[in-house]
């Protein structure tokens, strides 16, 4: 199907009304404007073109130029181009507060130049810079023409495509490679006698025309735009390969423009020269992009992204400004079936006859058995944009049969394993460029590789030897509609853990701790780290200690030490010999005793500092980014937001550029990203930066299963939104994330969801509610296990809320009582609004 866009259609009519004839362009003469925006009339102000006859011939003049000698020794006429078309963009914004909204969007939207004067077709409407000097259609902008009455109806064509295709004697030819590859549903005849004799033809979904133009007689191959119009008005495509086929003169009769008039659906034209080599390109990449590999099946979006390649990569040939797009009403290609693509090549069988397999692709086949029947059955049901799951029961190894997927008109994609799904070979059959695709985190990596194959041909991703986690990660990331989805389990595994490490990142802390005290003397520092987690989190102190002390790496050695004082208020008593070369010079008399909170900061502090700039192995500069998002979180508990932000960014540099990754990497990568985004939720300027930080976050920690972190940043998900003022989605956010933390058994996350969903009930002035969440908060606390100093802060934050609540309520006694408790140790975020409500209720007790 084609992309949906809404449309903005600009009428433009003289005031008589006259349609007949064709004038030269003036900038005196004023057209009414009749103004339409996704299907509502608004007033508009009339219009005159910025360029006079004289102006347009000196500009086309320019314009031929560029396209003519085609290189890069400068761009002074490229820039007078832009510069031109920039006044008329604001010659066109200025017509209505409206229609300038709509051109400042972003979204996928069409903007349609509907008029009968011939002249006003000659302006390069497409080509529009903005006022920040950006193409309109970099910001998925169509811009198209029409004659009149654009339907946004989308014309639908056959499931299969007749092309006519008319190559002039005494042309090069270039655009025939184009045609070399297209599908065999798209059948191919020469039309060159049709053109010069004018004879009927049949029908025509598709005109490929390459033949010279002639700017002078105003002719295509020898014969007038009017009889070209008419031989071939019944196309539903026509590609005109030829020069000045856009503007024969300044008054507007072109061979396009007849195409249009007479009957033609999409019309490509140009308005100056063709040069054969953008001729060559600009045909295969068209070609390829709806009938390719590509598939998108979408001609107005292919057109709109070549557009935008040609200005980024061949600004100075100006053939960005040449193109011209005539437009009845959207093309829609899904009927024509395309059987795309099975890629990687190598991960399917050669066809549907066993018998002429290769022995080990015999037995491949053998091994799905009936199977084989089963996938076929569920693939001819799926509906397209479902997420789909099948236990395949068995491991999945070499290429599945193709006949199991022939009921998938378009492409089928194969996405292989746990760990590094998305294989190069799939990235470049698919028409993409693997140099950039991202290198990070393999999440990052499929999260390009969706949006890119997004505008593909109704894709299926088949991901084989997937587990569970891959089903949440495409739920975390909401990829676009238009992709399927059907992941094959080897027998449904909750998750592909074996290590001390996978079994953390996956909260499986009983078994973590099970496993770890199986590690042997030679155990790597990953392990050591991850069981050190899991001690630490199960509150098991002198065991979260042993295995700091068991630590190679000074630089995990001072972070490890780090968050135990983060998360105890005592040394770890680690042997003395690290003892003392842990220990800053100001604090050796605290080696045997407590600490306070200030000295534990102060520690915690130097320690970080002291990682970040740990000489030299292959793990410095991850474990560098991983002390200074330690560093920043610190900073940012104390309320310094700026260093926070500050030690954020520089964290992530280092961690993006890290050459030693692992699981120790993308978790401090996806946490710098999620606190990051934690930071920014609660400024209402800066939602957009955090939601985007959030979205990377929630990739990377679904991708690799890690509930808690999924839990954490649920929580910042609804302060973004309570931030935004979208009360019910910051309701449903942390409801989400309060379970979360429950299923996981963390306490201390879970009164942070339950706090953000009281402060999106007290936004909403629900009091009743905040009372019952509060009294339901209680009672779980009840059972909860945590320690008693966890607990008396849960509830201190949940007296708090009931003072909160009683207060808008208007019980004025209720909250004073609930706030007392309070005053004695009031939380830093929340001790300004504390001190101001209670000396408003006249309580004299303030801190």
């Amino acid at each position: 199907m084609p992309l949906t866009r809404k449309t903005a259609i600009v009428q433009f009519e003289l005031p008589s009304g006259a349609t007949e004839g064709s004038l030269p362009l003036s900038t005196e003469r004023a057209f009414c404007v009749v103004l339409f925006v996704e299907g509502r009339t608004y007033p508009a102000q009339n219009f005159r073109s910025p360029l006079n006859d004289e102006q347009w011939r000196d500009f086309i003049r320019r314009l031929r130029d560029c396209n003519i000698n085609h290189d890069d020794s400068g761009d002074s006429g490229a820039r007078t181009i832009k510069a031109i078309t920039r006044k008329l963009y604001l010659a066109l914004a200025a017509l209505s507060p409206e229609l300038q909204d709509f051109l400042k969007r972003t979204d996928p939207r069409r903007l349609v130049i509907q008029t009968a004067r011939p002249e006003l077709h000659l302006l390069p409407w497409a080509a529009m810079f903005n006022e920040a000097g950006r193409l309109l259609a970099a910001d998925d902008l169509s811009v198209v023409h029409s004659w009149q009455d654009f339907s946004e109806v989308s014309e639908i064509t056959g499931n299969r495509l007749q092309l006519l295709k008319v190559m002039g004697a005494d042309t090069s030819r270039v655009t025939a490679d184009a045609l070399a590859d297209l599908p065999p549903e798209i059948e191919i005849t020469d039309g060159l006698a049709a053109l010069s004799s004018g004879q009927e033809v049949g029908a025509v979904d598709i005109l490929h025309l390459e033949e010279h133009g002639d700017v002078a007689q105003g002719l295509t191959g020898g014969v007038r735009s009017s009889r070209l119009g008419n031989t071939f008005q019944n196309a539903k495509m026509a590609l005109l390969w030829s020069c000045n086929s856009g503007a024969a003169n300044s008054w507007g009769e072109s061979p396009a423009l007849c195409l249009h008039r007479d009957g033609a659906g999409l019309v490509l034209s140009f308005l100056a020269e063709l040069h054969n080599l953008d001729a060559k390109s600009i045909s295969k990449a068209f070609y390829a992009d709806v009938f390719g590999a590509a598939a998108s099946r979408d001609p107005e979006t292919a057109l709109l992204r070549i557009r935008c390649a040609k200005l980024k990569s061949e600004f100075y040939a100006a053939n960005w400004a040449s193109m011209t797009v005539y437009l009845r009403a959207p093309l829609d290609l899904s009927a024509l079936a395309l059987n795309g693509p099975r890629v990687p090549a190598s991960g399917w069988t050669a066809g549907p006859d066993a018998e002429a397999l290769s022995p080990s692709l015999v037995e491949v086949a053998a091994s799905w058995g009936d199977l084989e029947a089963k996938v076929a059955t569920l693939v001819s049901k799926l509906q397209p944009g479902t997420m789909n799951e099948l236990d395949f029961g068995a491991a999945l190894t070499g290429p599945m049969p193709r006949e199991a997927f022939t009921g998938w008109r378009g492409n089928v994609i194969r996405l292989d394993g746990p760990h590094q799904p998305l294989s190069d070979d799939v990235i470049t059959e698919l028409n993409l460029a693997a140099d950039k695709a991202p290198q990070t985190d393999a999440s990052d990596r499929l999260v390009w590789f969706f949006g890119k194959v997004a505008r593909y041909g109704s894709p299926l991703i088949v991901w084989t030897d997937a587990v569970e986690r891959h089903l949440d990660f495409v739920k975390a990331v909401q990829p676009s509609s238009a992709l399927t989805f059907l992941l094959l389990y080897s027998g449904k595994a909750r998750t592909t853990a074996t290590t001390v490490a996978e079994l953390v990142d996956h909260n499986r802390l009983d078994e973590a701790l099970t496993l770890a005290e199986q590690l042997g003397p030679d155990a790597s520092d990953g392990e050591l780290s991850a069981a050190y987690v899991a001690c630490a989190r199960r509150r098991k102190a002198d065991a979260a200690a042993a295995y700091i002390a068991r630590l190679a790496s000074r630089s995990e050695r001072l972070l490890l030490s780090a968050n135990f004082v983060s998360r105890f208020p005592r040394l770890p008593g680690l042997p003395p010999e690290q003892m003392v070369e842990l220990m800053p010079e100001w604090t050796p008399e605290l080696a045997e005793g407590g600490l306070t909170q200030l000295e534990r900061q102060r520690l915690r502090k130097d320690w970080y500092r002291e990682a970040m700039s740990a000489p030299g192995s292959p793990a410095a500069r991850r474990d560098a980014g991983r002390a200074k998002h330690q560093l920043g979180y610190l900073m940012q508990k104390q309320g310094k937001m700026g260093a926070a932000e500050t030690l954020y960014r520089m964290a992530l540099e280092d961690l993006e550029h890290s050459p030693k990754r692992g699981i120790r990497w993308h978790s401090a990568l996806g946490a710098v990203l999620r606190d990051w985004a934690d930071l920014l939720s609660g400024n209402e300027s800066r939602l957009d930066e955090a939601r985007t930080l959030l979205a990377r976050a929630m990739a990377i920690h679904s991708f690799h299963g890690r509930k808690l972190e999924m839990a954490y940043s649920l929580t910042t998900a609804a302060e973004i939104a309570l931030t935004g003022g979208h009360h019910g989605e910051a309701v449903a956010r942390a409801v989400d994330s309060a379970n979360s933390f429950e299923e996981c058994g963390n306490w201390d996350g879970w009164g942070g969801a339950v706090d953000v969903l009281l402060n999106s009930l007290a936004e909403t002035r629900e009091t009743e509610r905040m009372l019952s969440l509060t009294a339901l908060a209680a009672d779980k606390l009840d059972d909860s296990g945590l320690p008693a100093d966890k607990t008396r802060e849960l509830r201190r934050d949940l007296s708090w809320q009931r003072a909160r609540a009683h207060w808008i309520a208007g019980s004025l006694a209720d909250a004073r009582a609930e706030l007392l408790p309070v005053l004695a140790n009031p939380r830093r975020e929340d001790l300004e609004e504390v001190t101001r409500l209670a000396r408003f209720l006249g309580i004299s007790a303030v801190i």
